[in-house]
């Protein structure tokens, strides 16, 4: 057996301290690397998505590190994805002692997908500064706007100032205005609210007045509206089926044709009155029909007016409502008059 020499045994101490010592600072170093990404954390509070051209805030938080003991928070932000054209992040830098920045983020002109990417140090004043990334994936889509108008009245004799008008689409609250409204007086508030195809649909739309002297009303004399608008196009049988009386030279026919009838009817009557002609009961049943006839064109009439009343975002001249109410009105008049005037057969001329 071969032994080593006192010489070799000492430069196998040494060496094996050495090899610890290598092994202690390695792990020191993988440890550190190991640290920065782990303690070192980066958050990104915001919208998921942005309609096209839009611009919303966004909240960066970054947590652990040297700054933890004293020092200084930064980031670094970007958009990635390709660069898209129009977007932009601002600031797109920044330093703090606090560890919350507030950045606005652009975006682009078209709908294609955007990542904000963030880089966040923490640092400490000895410069020894960790580091940790973090993506956020943000949708672009192309915004339909839909204008909210109500009508606010202030019927006392006192002004109001600072009136808080909320605004509400299916429960959410999607803005609210401040208003003054002066002592018996009117004034037209309005309210954008930009969605997009994916909300098409009906949506219940509700505008509330916050006001501590409870002076200000709608029309109603309510201090709550509530209404229907309708995202996008309606659906195609809906169109087709009731839309088509929204045309201003049918329903002028209709009227046109219901003053004939009515003329008919009138004529009808006064000539059996006077006993210059007989009529038949079959031509009798004829103007029943017609008069009823024109009472069922009267519905959709009255029903596209509630509907351009209650969708303001799809027809582009909603004051229209009421002169379709009035040509409702007219319609059936013209029907329950002709059904009226041949409905004593008492009084026709015996043969």
């Amino acid at each position: 057996m071969i032994f080593p020499s006192k010489g070799g045994h000492k430069r196998a101490i040494i060496f094996s301290y050495l090899c610890i010592l290598f092994l202690i600072t390695l792990m020191v170093i993988c440890g550190r690397s190991l640290a920065q990404s782990d303690e070192v954390r980066v958050f990104i509070t915001g919208p998921d998505s942005l309609p096209t051209n839009g611009t919303d805030g966004y909240t960066i938080r970054i947590i652990g590190g040297p700054a933890e003991t004293g020092g200084n928070w930064s980031f670094l932000a970007r958009i990635e994805n390709p660069i898209p054209t129009g977007a932009d992040v601002d600031p797109s830098e920044g330093n703090s002692t606090e560890n919350t920045f507030l950045i606005n983020v652009t975006a682009p002109s078209d709908d294609r997908p955007i990542t904000l990417v963030v880089n966040g140090t923490s640092a400490n004043r000895t410069d020894e500064a960790w580091s940790g990334d973090v993506l956020k994936e943000i949708e672009i889509f192309k915004p339909v706007i839909v204008n909210i108008t109500v009508t606010v009245r202030n019927p006392s004799q006192i002004d109001v100032k600072g009136a808080v008008i909320a605004f509400y689409v299916d429960g959410l609250m999607i803005g609210n205005t401040t208003e003054d409204v002066s002592a018996n007086t009117t004034k037209e508030v309005y309210m954008e609210w930009v969605t997009s195809k994916d909300d098409e649909g009906e949506h219940e739309i509700e505008v509330r007045i916050n006001e501590n002297g409870a002076l200000l009303e709608f029309n109603d004399g309510d201090n709550v509206l509530r209404k229907t608008v309708y995202v996008g196009e309606r659906p195609e049988r809906e169109m087709e089926t009731i839309m088509i009386f929204n045309s201003s030279g049918l329903v002028a026919v209709i009227e046109i044709i219901g003053i004939f009838f009515l003329i008919g009817a009138y004529l009808m009557r006064r000539n059996t009155l006077r006993g210059r002609s007989h009529y038949s009961s079959s031509a009798t049943n004829v103007m029943y029909f017609e008069g009823l006839f024109m009472i069922v064109l009267s519905i959709p009439v009255f029903v596209v007016s509630q509907i351009i009343a209650d969708n303001p975002d799809v027809f582009d001249d909603p004051s229209r409502s009421p002169a379709w109410i009035i040509n409702g009105i007219a319609i059936f008049i013209f029907g329950f008059l002709t059904i009226l005037l041949t409905w004593d057969r008492s009084r026709k001329k015996r043969r």
